[in-house]
């Protein structure tokens, strides 16, 4: 008996125009999805006034630590003003995402932005209910940070902010190595683990070292606008650290001083876990190449040879370093940027950290009057002061100078002396050449300008122009004030100048932490030209 064949051709037909309906249906979305959406418009004066008020109120919800509610906040406001500010909306998105940023806070603080090394402390793979633990983690980071006497003395010249971030998830991604000789064609058993955080932390190095990814700290950094490029990041799930590009990352075998070695000073490691020399030849601050695999340079060559010439007994010219066995040379036995992070900074590393530190901040904090041009009227009394930097067991010194300026009266014919002064006629010096920028691999933060300055316009040598004056000293919190009062001025030119210097002798040190200075930027002139008419 033969089957009614008109069931299957209706069932066939009706497949075909469900078919051609979804064909149909599926394009019309396609070709509006192709065509770009209309840009909201901007918002008016009053709606942007509303707008701020709202997000202002969702930012103070994280402050105040109701994340949830702040997160359900933004994505309502993100949601209600489609054409406000594209710089609020970008402030919005990073409050609101799974990896998001919830707030910052200093947490040390030694003293105006203007004149310190401010530094971010960031965390990765704690979830938006881990802040506190994060906190926690945050202090022992420090407490590790501290430890090393470098940072302990001159903590006044830091300011570390604590940047609270959320993340999605927990872990440290993985990453894919060479196989071992001889493996090449096995297949990886497993996939790659990946996990969505807030700095994607990866295992980089060969023994697992965790790195945070530059674009993501860079992210979260704008939020400080006093930032200068310098990053400690803690991955929560990390075990070692590494250094570079102005961020320490850490993990949970704390190496802090030993990767901020790396990102702030520019050491190199003094470790030696790779068997044979280097490929190329090596020279940096604490490490550099020997004449042979054993045989160590020419003691002209090595970049410490001031402290061998002091006879440093903690100071030598040790084979392996850079992480290589042969063919490299450390200047100590131990070091925190030996033993993994044990351990404090030997003589040298110790020594270039000062000199980066002030490469960054000026040794004087305050000076006054702040114009560098004084105009007195004769037998006036006029008061300078400054306030030097203070480090935690020494004190800067200061020194004062006044120099009768000579004048000259410009003929016709020629330039003659106005007889108001004595010896020759120094001819002017030329106005300094502006530093270059020292932007941070970000693009926009602060680096080193005063250490670009230095280098390129060092002080003369020898003391200032002109005969000592007396100051008197009072003291202002940590630190001094040092004043010079002149009266009694007659008619002329004259130039005072104050000195201030670090001599980097801190106490229970036989050597000074500082032998070498080129540049003289443990050194600081503040120079007032003064008129008296």
């Amino acid at each position: 008996m033969s089957r009614d064949p008109r069931p299957v051709l209706r069932r066939r037909l009706f497949a075909a125009v469900v078919l051609l309906a979804a064909c149909t249906a599926v394009r019309r979305p396609l070709a509006a999805q192709d065509a770009p959406a209309p840009p909201a418009a901007p918002l008016s004066d009053a709606d942007a006034k509303v707008a701020r008020a709202e997000l202002d109120e969702a930012v103070a919800l994280q402050e105040r630590r109701q994340y949830a509610a702040a997160r359900k906040k933004l994505v309502a406001w993100l949601a209600r003003w489609p054409g406000a500010d594209p710089a609020w909306r970008t402030e919005a998105e990073d409050r609101s995402e799974d990896n998001a940023f919830l707030g910052l806070e200093c947490i040390h603080r030694g003293g105006p932005s203007e004149n310190r090394i401010d530094v971010e402390l960031m965390g990765d793979g704690y979830l938006l209910t881990q802040q506190d633990t994060f906190r926690k983690h945050a202090e022992a980071q420090l407490k590790e940070f501290w430890r090393e006497p470098l940072y302990d003395e001159y903590g006044a010249y830091l300011n570390v902010w604590r940047f609270d971030l959320a993340s999605k998830e927990e872990g440290v991604d993985e990453v894919a190595r060479p196989a071992p000789e001889g493996d090449a064609g096995r297949r990886r058993k497993r996939p790659l683990k990946e996990y969505s955080t807030a700095l994607d932390c990866q295992a980089a190095g060969p023994q697992n070292q965790v790195w945070a990814d530059p674009e993501m700290v860079f992210r979260w950094r704008k939020y400080l606008k006093e930032s200068d490029g310098l990053s400690i990041c803690f991955a929560k799930k990390g075990e070692l650290g590494m250094g570079g590009m102005g961020i320490a990352t850490t993990g949970r075998r704390v190496a802090v001083v030993h990767e901020f070695g790396h990102a702030f000073v520019g050491l190199l490691d003094e470790y030696a876990v790779n068997p044979g020399s280097p490929p190329g030849r090596v020279a940096a601050r604490n490490a550099i190449s020997g004449k042979g695999p054993k045989e160590p340079p020419d003691v002209e060559r090595v970049p410490w040879r001031h402290w061998l010439d002091a006879k440093n007994p903690e100071v030598g010219v040790f084979l392996g370093g850079a992480t290589f066995q042969e063919g490299v040379f450390r200047p100590a036995a131990s070091c925190a940027m030996n033993a993994g992070g044990g351990g404090s900074y030997c003589w040298v590393c110790r020594e270039a950290g000062v000199l980066k530190l002030y490469e960054y901040v000026n040794p004087v904090d305050e000076a006054t009057p702040a114009s560098p041009r004084v105009t007195l009227a004769s037998g006036a009394t006029a008061t300078f002061s400054v306030v030097p930097l203070a480090p935690k067991s020494h004190r800067l010194s200061t020194e004062w100078f006044l120099e009768r300026v000579r004048t000259r009266v410009v003929t016709d014919d020629d330039e003659e002396d106005d007889g108001r002064g004595a010896g020759p006629v120094a001819p002017a010096a030329p106005p300094p050449e502006a530093p270059p920028v020292a932007h941070t691999p970000d693009g926009w933060s602060r680096g080193p300008l005063r250490g670009h300055e230095r280098h390129a316009n060092p002080w003369p040598p020898g003391p200032p122009n002109g005969e000592l004056v007396d100051a008197k000293e009072k003291a202002e919190g940590r630190s001094y004030r040092s004043t010079v009062t002149l009266e009694k001025l007659t008619v002329g030119r004259y130039r005072l100048t104050a000195r201030v210097r670090d001599d980097a002798q801190v106490p229970g040190y036989r050597f000074p932490w500082v032998l070498r200075d080129p540049v003289k930027l443990l050194e600081e002139r503040r120079t007032w030209e003064i008129e008296v008419r």
